[in-house]
């Protein structure tokens, strides 16, 4: 696809998902803006000694959160669980953990073209800091890492359309004390 079509595709995905789903949850039923809730925290375990993130996704398009703190210089592992029922080929979803500072629009907007790199462009690998393969309906897919330098970290489904859906976040790693 030539790049000048991206943020049209984009752009028409975004607002294909945005109808859908019902009310917004940002207003009241008399139309007046709410402040939406801060964005709902992952639980990190310990399990014997590494820090466990358990997520789960579905058939909504979204995480069981937005958020999860993680100790710096620390192993860390993320296991996502697909909790769906759509078969892989319509709704597969994995977690892609990217450097501080990427961009996870942009990452989503290239990996939506990059079919023949199962969603994650060859390219932008440099941007990646931990990935997990696809998990279909039931299945559990982990991504195991050494939690970086203290900073927020974006996450992102790459499946086509799941991060204008609202798959994605951000992991804050904060200093060992």
């Amino acid at each position: 696809m030539p790049r000048f079509c991206r943020p049209i595709v984009f752009f028409l995905v975004a607002t294909l998902f945005s109808g859908c789903g019902g009310k917004d949850a940002s207003s009241t039923s008399s139309g007046n803006a709410i402040t939406p809730a801060a964005p709902v925290e992952i639980p990190v375990t310990d399990d014997s000694g590494t820090q466990l993130v358990q997520i789960t996704a579905g058939d909504n398009m979204h995480y069981n959160g937005a958020r999860f703190t993680v100790v710096s210089g620390r192993p860390v592992r993320v296991e996502l669980t697909n909790i769906g029922q759509q078969p892989r080929t319509v709704m597969a979803h994995n977690i892609v953990i990217l450097q501080s500072g990427a961009d996870a629009e942009g990452f989503a907007l290239s990996a939506a073209e990059a079919k023949a790199e199962n969603f994650l462009p060859a390219a932008l690998m440099n941007q990646v800091l931990a990935s997990a393969p696809f998990a279909g309906p039931g299945d559990t897919v982990q991504a195991a890492f050494t939690a970086p330098t203290p900073g927020d970290y974006p996450f992102l489904c790459t499946f086509p359309g799941h991060y204008v859906a609202g798959m994605h976040g951000t992991m804050t790693v904060v200093p060992a004390k």
